[in-house]
């Protein structure tokens, strides 16, 4: 996976894009990646498959897949699954007894719509029954995928937690949005250019066992912004198989979160875990969103006073959704 801790790339990415032209004055557009709710979007195209087809008669089911997050789905690790009644349609054991697998760049500076496939796959209706003269099939295709939400915000790190200074603070710990658009009426989290988005974060400084430190803490709040089901990202290609998803693999994002400072990064404790080892957490989007807790219990010295830095936060999973579309079949008659 490519890397992310580009700390002033998370923050905020701008690129200036400047329109041909041979004189002074050139049009600029304002490009942002890491903005928006979207992942991967799968579409049949249009009468792929018809609305009708007759026994004995060929059809292409054609999938449009282009993904327009900022995360890169890498070679070989999106996968698509075949759905049909073998009884009424049937497709070559390529497509049957094996997902389709792509891969597709996300938006970037270089790519701001990001990358695009189409997929075909052979469909052939089966001979009806004697007694059907029409019957209604579904075909369906699975999408299953891992990707990553690159949040990042500037927090205020206090280490006089008791206010028993008297100078003046550059800035005081509080709960920061990530932003809203609005769409279709409605005031929505901006996101980060994925379909689980981090909403706001709390802040806090803690009491440490030793009387010279602080620990800043930090509540982060994330939701589930598209319609797919998030799992396990280590377990998401038993989504698209559907054997061996268990109900705690579901609704998973697994969190990484950092504190920078002095350009160097510190890899917080976030709770609640499924594993007791290592700090990554473990958010449980069961009504599409929660929280995680996450912890510098290595702790700050107070003698470093108050000061802003940037608070980076990776969010890991895999996304699994379905598209599907109902065919008259009918028999020659």
């Amino acid at each position: 996976m490519k890397n992310t801790k580009i700390i002033m790339g998370l923050i905020a990415i701008f690129v200036i894009l400047a329109a041909s032209g041979c004189g002074p004055q050139k049009q600029q557009i304002e490009v942002r990646v890491h903005e928006g709710t979207e992942g991967l979007k799968m579409s049949f195209i249009e009468k792929s498959p018809p609305d009708e087809a007759y026994e004995g008669e060929r059809m292409q089911l054609v999938v449009e897949l282009r993904n327009k997050g900022a995360y890169d789905i890498e070679y070989n690790q999106g996968l698509l699954v075949l759905g049909i009644e073998r009884e009424y349609v049937s497709a070559p054991d390529e497509f049957v007894q094996n997902p389709i697998m792509f891969s597709l760049t996300g938006r970037s500076l270089y790519d701001p719509i990001g990358g695009f496939d189409r997929k075909t796959i052979p469909l052939t209706v089966k001979t009806l029954g004697p007694q059907i003269e029409t019957l209604t099939t579904n075909i369906a295709v699975t999408a299953c995928y891992p990707y990553r939400t690159e949040a990042a915000a500037q927090v205020c790190v206090d280490s006089d937690i008791y206010g028993q200074r008297e100078q003046e603070k550059v800035c005081t710990p509080q709960t920061l949005s990530m932003g809203t658009i609005q769409r279709e009426g409605q005031e929505l989290p901006r996101g980060q250019g994925a379909p689980i988005a981090v909403t706001k974060i709390e802040q806090k400084m803690l009491p440490h066992e030793r009387d010279d430190m602080v620990k800043p803490s930090y509540m982060i709040y994330v939701k589930n912004m598209e319609d797919g089901l998030p799992v396990d990202i280590d377990t998401y290609d038993k989504a698209c198989a559907g054997i061996g998803m268990q109900k705690r693999t579901l609704n998973v994002v697994k969190a990484n979160v950092f504190l920078t400072d002095r350009n160097a990064q510190m890899q917080l404790n976030c709770t609640p875990k499924v594993i007791e080892a290592g700090k990554a957490g473990y958010i449980k989007l069961e009504d599409k969103e929660d929280f995680i807790k996450c912890t510098y219990e290595e702790g700050i010295l107070k003698a470093m006073g108050t000061y802003t830095t940037p608070l980076i936060i990776d969010l890991d999973y895999g996304y699994t959704f379905t598209i599907s579309k109902s065919v008259l079949l009918r028999k020659y008659v």
